[in-house]
């Protein structure tokens, strides 16, 4: 099994399914590292950036105090980071 790295640009094949309550994820069956670059830069944007879905699937840099941090209930591999601006 290969791992990614950041900068990786990849040629994926495979099929985009739909869950029973809309949501659609990817089953990816191969996939090629065709070139490796520098990972650009995170933007610098607000919170409020974050939530309206302008930035998303992009890494991002923003500034605030997390007032709490847990684990995913189903998905241990995540966190949930609560942030106050």
């Amino acid at each position: 099994k290969k791992l990614l790295k950041a900068g990786d640009v990849v040629k994926l094949s495979g099929v985009v399914l739909r869950e029973w309550d809309g949501r659609r994820f990817a089953h990816v069956r191969k996939i090629e590292v065709v070139e490796h670059r520098s990972p650009p830069e995170p933007l610098a944007v607000s919170l409020a950036q974050i939530l309206d879905g302008t930035v998303f699937n992009r890494a991002v840099r923003t500034e605030g105090t997390v007032i709490d941090a847990f684990k995913d209930e189903i998905d241990p591999r995540f966190f949930f980071l609560v942030i106050a601006a």
